[in-house]
């Protein structure tokens, strides 16, 4: 760049005297040679004048390239203080892994002292020269080959081991994200899945230097804490097998009602209505207008009166605030499936039948809704009603009373559901990829 300067500088000093020529070259010049007009002279001046802009052009743009080549280069370094940055923090936490367990280390050392001795016993059969079946040194050879043989199976079954535990500690450590993203009970704790007790386990200390115990799942309690750790445990499961080449796991993920912990209602009232109740329930202060109170006998005041509405607009209120905490964390729910597909970049599909509304799931990424079974009429039935009256061919006919008058076929006792009606699931929401259903076959 500074060679190229200076030789812009150069050619400007040679065009330097350009002034001076313009200055007295004038049209209808004579030639200094023949003495004819010529207007060879202003003709060459004008090429020339043209030439200094250039070069002065040229040379005011190479001024101002330092500068710009100063920005890029701030730019890239600052883009790689980041990446060594996350670089450094990648590191960490891979040191941190592999300190959380000195089983671990312990292994992979004896992995490594058994690949030293392999190597050895290699080296030393092939050194081995014999011709002689029944000599010394091929008894010794044959006694080698059974060791190593064993020595073998060892390590395969030691790396077997060994992925398996890799696995079950990442697995472990999504598990732990996903609890956390969902605020549930220990998820700040040292978290494994014991493979005997087919339980997750939170491992604690009551004292320093006492070794850790395992609280398991089902003795932190709480319908919470054990819906939302079985879905963060199945989306890791996933997450883990999509990375499993020829794996028998299907490719989707089938989850029924996860925010009924929140709305655990007998029917199969949505969140919608329920919110619609609740904001209604403090019209005219009726919320216990069936339910019979003591009286002193005498005659309620205004006073009395303002206490009891005072007392229902409270009630409401808190009603409608936990309703809203309740939304808030099933909300969360659906979150963390978006989050397993994006992660995961869409490699599975997982469906939910829910009877949450769109005030729950709505407005999150990848949520797709596919059908409403809420309603009257015979396409808003789960099962629909022409697969019932077919079954009901094959049998005696029912017929029509008081109770069932009103309802297609099929879809009260009759279903052998072990249910007193079909559910009428409010919503089932797929969230995947595409349109399309898993293929089955």
């Amino acid at each position: 760049m500074a060679s190229y300067s200076n030789e812009l500088d150069n050619q400007k000093a040679r065009v330097g005297i350009l002034g001076w020529f313009r200055d007295n070259i004038s049209e209808g010049s004579s030639c200094i040679l023949c003495g004819k007009p010529s207007d060879f002279s202003l003709h060459e001046s004008e090429w020339l004048k043209k030439m200094a802009d250039s070069i002065e052009n040229e040379s005011k743009r190479i001024s101002q390239e330092p500068i710009r080549l100063e920005k890029d280069v701030e730019n890239i370094r600052r883009h790689i203080e980041i990446l060594d940055g996350q670089l450094t923090e990648l590191k960490k936490e891979r040191v941190l892994l592999e300190s959380q367990s000195e089983d671990a280390e312990k292994a992979r050392l004896s992995f490594q002292q058994l690949n030293q001795f392999i190597g050895r016993m290699q080296q030393a059969i092939a050194s081995i020269e014999y011709s002689d079946a029944s000599s010394e040194i091929s008894l010794s050879l044959e006694e080698y080959k059974t060791q190593l043989s064993a020595v073998r199976a060892k390590i395969a079954k030691y790396q077997i081991k060994k992925n398996q535990d890799e696995s079950l500690l990442l697995i472990s450590h999504h598990t732990k994200g996903y609890a956390n993203h969902l605020k549930l009970e220990r998820s700040n704790s040292k978290m494994e899945f014991d493979l005997k007790e087919l339980m997750l386990g939170f491992y604690s200390t009551d004292s320093p230097g006492e070794k850790e115990k395992p609280d398991y799942l089902y003795e932190i309690g709480s319908g919470e804490n054990w819906m939302g750790y079985h879905i963060a445990f199945f989306l890791s499961l996933h997450e883990k097998f999509i990375d499993v080449q020829k794996s028998p796991v299907f490719s989707f993920l089938i989850i029924d009602q996860p925010t009924q912990v929140y709305f655990p209602s007998a029917d199969t009232t949505s969140t919608y209505d329920i919110k619609k109740n609740v904001a209604g329930s403090g019209k005219g202060h009726d919320i216990d207008a069936g339910t019979p109170t003591l009286s002193s006998g005498k005659a309620d005041t205004p006073e009395d009166e303002n206490v009891d509405n005072a007392k229902d607009d409270n009630r409401v209120s808190d009603m409608v605030t936990s309703f809203d905490v309740d939304v808030t964390k099933a909300r969360r729910i659906f979150e963390v499936l978006s989050q397993s597909l994006k992660s995961t970049k869409e490699q599975y599909q997982i469906i939910v039948t829910e009877h949450a509304d769109e005030d729950v799931w709505g407005g999150i990424d990848l949520i797709h809704k596919v059908a409403d079974w809420r309603g009257d009429g015979s396409d808003s039935y789960l099962i629909p009603p022409e697969w019932m009256n077919i079954a009901g061919e094959s049998t005696s006919p029912q017929q029509p009373t008081e109770d069932n008058e009103d309802h297609p076929p099929g879809l009260e006792k009759e279903t052998g559901m072990g249910m007193e009606s079909s559910p009428q699931v409010s919503s089932a929401d797929t969230l995947n990829q595409d349109d399309s259903s898993p293929d089955l076959s």
